[in-house]
């Protein structure tokens, strides 16, 4: 199976980021900027255009994905499907990275109304869909194993996640570097300066792996951006080499 793994476009969470390096606090779901939507609109041009098409997009339960992948799924005429446990490490949480506060996330309403046809899983109401306090390095290392183990069981020939920085990089080190991952899903004081491997995603960066029987990864490109070349903009990046989100 060929792999799409997407970062969502630029968001307001993003943009205070780049200005503070984390110290200010962030909303729990922000949306995409002007730049994001665009930048969301080259990469569904780009993936029609180059390829892979993928049968199946698969987003978080975050706006900024499911902002991000409505054009693409509109493009190829799929829906987008967001899965439960695709939300960037930490979990949905609001304030300062050292001083956050575990959130709800948004309305299904609102996730439903960002693309033509979202199909939300069971659960998600007007309350929102996060029961769970903000996450440990443990926990999203458990998560990414999970995960991969989800991605393994599939069996079309090509799918796209359009999801985060951080999570999109420990999920490429399970799949890719996987014995550290699963070594610090034991560890209840594990911490991600420990992981051997970090990817830096920029914002709508396309990484292509293909999964082959039950281990083998081949990488065709990791963080590719020929779609932004035309955007007058300074690429975003993740800041810190182990997110504090990803470090609590």
């Amino acid at each position: 199976m060929q792999l799409l793994i997407i970062r969502h476009g630029q968001s307001a969470n993003n943009v205070a980021m780049e200005a503070s390096l984390g110290e200010d606090g962030r909303v729990a779901d922000p949306a995409l900027t002007d730049l994001g939507r665009r930048q969301a609109e080259a990469v569904g041009r780009w993936i029609v255009d180059h390829g892979p098409r993928p049968e199946r997009i698969h987003t978080s339960l975050m706006r900024r994905t499911i902002e991000t992948a409505a054009p693409l799924a509109h493009a190829l005429g799929v829906p987008v499907e967001p899965h439960r446990d695709l939300f960037e490490s930490g979990g949905v949480f609001e304030g300062a990275y050292l001083d956050r506060v575990a959130g709800a996330g948004s309305p299904g309403s609102v996730l439903s109304g960002l693309a033509h046809d979202v199909v939300l899983p069971p659960g998600v109401d007007e309350d929102g869909w996060y029961r769970a306090e903000v996450e440990s390095a443990q926990q999203v290392c458990q998560r990414a194993l999970a995960l991969v183990d989800w991605l393994r069981a599939m069996d079309e020939s090509c799918v796209a996640l359009v999801i985060h920085g951080a999570i999109g990089s420990v999920l490429m080190s399970a799949l890719l570097h996987p014995e550290p991952v699963r070594e610090l899903a034991q560890d209840p004081a594990a911490d991600a300066a420990h992981l051997p491997l970090w990817f830096r995603l920029d914002n709508t960066s396309v990484s292509l792996l293909e999964l082959v029987g039950d281990e083998q990864v081949e990488v065709d490109w990791i963080n590719r951006i020929d779609h932004l070349a035309g955007l007058e903009h300074q690429v975003s990046r993740t800041h810190h080499r182990f997110p504090p989100a990803f470090s609590g």
